[in-house]
């Protein structure tokens, strides 16, 4: 494939020594060299970088689609979670219908619903450790 251009990047390592650098990240000396958008490479990751407000609103918001899904993690995604944990979750409908159905029971006042039913378990949790204080560390 084709990648935007940017520095050639050490064996291995990648563009390590570019990202630490924070002087040469936000300077405009990528921009002049490279242009609007620099390609950098570490260890297991490809990382771009937008150097304008509108680029990165164009790409991030108005194809927020595109680009707000997350890693495959396949031992807590798939194997742990059996794929329906929101913090895992791909973005697709799976995860709308989660986001929805999570914001539907924590808003602030659906939270405070919550209260009594947090207030005797923190009773119980309290009579608990009064109980056998050892075993709560």
């Amino acid at each position: 494939r084709r990648v935007p251009p940017g520095p050639r990047g050490l064996p291995l390592l990648g563009n390590i020594r570019e990202l630490a650098d924070t002087k040469w990240l936000t300077s405009s000396a990528p921009m002049q060299e490279y242009g609007a958008i620099v390609y950098l490479r570490v260890p297991g990751q490809s990382v771009l970088l937008l150097n304008s407000q509108r680029m990165a609103v164009d790409l991030l918001d108005k194809r927020a689609k595109i680009y707000s899904s997350r890693p495959r993690l396949i031992l807590a995604s798939e194997i742990y979670t059996g794929g329906i944990v929101l913090p895992f979750i791909y973005y697709g409908d799976m995860w709308r219908r989660l986001r929805k159905a999570a914001h539907e029971c924590l808003t602030v006042a659906q939270a405070k619903r919550y209260n009594p039913i947090q207030a005797k378990e923190a009773a119980i949790l309290a009579l608990d450790m009064l109980a056998d204080g050892d075993e709560w560390d």
